[in-house]
């Protein structure tokens, strides 16, 4: 959607601008064309850099409720959960392993898009993780094939999609890159993280953001005092995530 609103903005200035040319400066309608491109132009290169100076880089954390998911997805019973927790908070190592550190990644820059995964330490243009729940093993198909259930997020259409697979949503993959095997459990809106791009929330459209997060099933949970909510990360709740995210 904001994609296309830029998209939509600039086909403007263009036409705005190509006419004050014609009309105006007396241009020949090619000439008008040519000087109306390098006018979207230059007003891009600045709305850019005006989006880079206000840009605070910041970390999302997402911790997810993994009793609650994979009991609610047949993929563990109690004894198997506990049977999990035992080996990998008795494991020593410090591996990362996403059912003890959950994912974090931080967005550094926003356009071209700049993202590092702290978990895995790269850098990527998208956030498009995934993340194999290496000790939980199902079986796919007619021949119960195996497979290991994973974790991922996604960015969506003016949303982040947290979710998992599982043996059974592989089963109905038909080819590779359709995402049929994706199983989507919360939607986290980008308007959240607008402060951080320095587009201020406040008034009627943090109301109507509040709004959409409580239908999508988030809650807030402020709980740091007002004059020290900069020392502490915000967050939010969902029946299977929590999610803390702050300024770096």
């Amino acid at each position: 959607m904001v994609y296309m609103k830029g998209i939509i903005k600039s086909v403007a200035v263009f036409i705005i601008v190509m006419l004050c040319f014609v009309y105006f400066g007396n241009f020949t309608n090619q000439q008008a064309a040519l000087l109306a491109l390098l006018a979207v132009f230059l007003y891009g290169h600045l709305k850019e850099k005006e989006i880079k100076n206000k840009f605070e880089p910041f970390s999302i954390q997402i911790f997810p409720k993994w009793y609650q998911i994979l009991k609610d997805h047949k993929l563990v019973d109690d004894k198997k959960w506990k049977e999990i927790q035992e080996k990998i908070y008795k494991d020593p190592s410090e591996k990362y392993n996403v059912l003890k550190n959950g994912i974090t990644f931080t967005i550094l820059k926003p356009e071209p898009q700049l993202v590092f995964n702290n978990n895995r330490n790269y850098f990527s243009a998208d956030v498009d993780f995934r993340e194999k729940i290496e000790e939980i093993e199902t079986a796919w198909g007619e021949l119960n094939l195996k497979y290991t259930p994973e974790f991922y997020i996604k960015w969506g259409l003016g949303q982040y999609e947290l979710g998992i697979t599982t043996g059974e949503s592989f089963s109905k993959v038909v080819m590779v890159g359709d995402d049929n095997e994706l199983i989507p459990l919360a939607t986290l809106p980008y308007a959240e993280f607008l402060p951080y791009y320095g587009v201020d929330i406040n008034g009627q459209a943090k109301l109507k953001l509040d709004q959409k997060l409580k239908e999508l099933g988030w809650e807030r949970d402020d709980y740091a005092p007002d004059d020290i909510i900069g020392s502490f990360p915000s967050s939010l709740k969902h029946k299977y995530f929590d999610v803390n995210y702050k300024g770096i």
